[in-house]
């Protein structure tokens, strides 16, 4: 039973809220709240009517829900008896501030909300039922990852610019994307180089979820999947998306890794 595993993840999955506040510390006030220039169509609903899309509809109330929200994350990291109640707290707030600026984020936090809301069933007891349903969950969070995976393949297999290549070319050319220098770097208009980048970044993800299982392979294949994400973080700024995949490889980790993480704030 990998309760290492699960609680490193929990750690991590967790700590990208407070990552994720952190980076928008200093412009909050244009993605969520009154001043926001997303802008509100501010109704008359309450709460209990549309709970999460409550920012849409009331924004003066975004600094209580961004405190509230950062408060459950902290404490949803750590491990003793009612973790589950505020790691659903800081789920459900994580939707609200979703959905009052939904397209700042990319997929990665898609990823974030999907571990979120498993990890509040994380049991925290040594019963026999605890451990059924700790690896109940582990294998719930390892498939997902590889289903994220096969969908982004499969994505990918459908269009023509992964199979001839171009896709990292186009990517690396879209200024919002990588700034003003890197289009007029040599290496980015090395057609070359970016096929070779697309079509290993495609045979990465398709091959994943077959390799990763196999213990011969399995740390290779992490170890190339950090600098897989470390070079999307780089090259076009994609943070967010980066460390919500490394923060879902959590759960990959061997456990004689990962138990030493274990975050508890009431010892059992």
């Amino acid at each position: 039973m990998k309760q290492g595993s699960i609680q490193l993840t929990a750690v991590a999955i967790y700590g990208w809220y407070l990552l994720n506040m952190l980076l928008h510390a200093d412009y909050l006030a244009v993605l969520w709240g009154n001043h926001s220039w997303l802008g509100y169509d501010v109704r008359h609903s309450g709460v209990m009517e549309n709970i999460v899309y409550h920012l849409t509809y009331a924004p003066h109330h975004a600094e209580i829900i961004i405190a509230l929200h950062i408060l459950c994350a902290t404490l949803a990291m750590f491990s003793f008896q009612w973790v589950g109640l505020f790691r659903w707290v800081a789920w459900l707030t994580g939707w609200m501030l979703y959905y009052a600026a939904y397209y700042v984020f990319d997929s990665g936090f898609l990823l974030v909300q999907t571990f979120s809301f498993l990890l509040i069933f994380q049991r925290n007891d040594n019963s026999a039922l605890s451990v059924d349903i700790n690896r109940v969950l582990s294998y719930a969070l390892q498939a997902f990852l590889m289903v994220g995976y096969v969908a982004s393949t499969v994505f990918k297999l459908c269009g023509e610019q992964w199979w001839d290549g171009t896709a990292f070319y186009y990517a690396m050319h879209l200024e919002y994307l990588t700034g003003s220098h890197l289009p007029d770097s040599w290496w980015a208009n090395e057609i070359w180089i970016s096929k070779g980048l697309s079509w290993a970044s495609l045979l990465y993800q398709l091959l994943f979820p077959i390799m990763i299982v196999w213990k011969r392979t399995a740390t290779t294949w992490l170890i190339l999947g950090v600098i897989f994400h470390a070079l999307t973080m780089v090259l076009f700024g994609l943070w967010g998306f980066a460390f919500a995949m490394l923060a879902g490889y959590c759960i990959l980790l061997p456990e004689k890794w990962s138990q030493h993480f274990s975050l508890r704030a009431i010892r059992e």
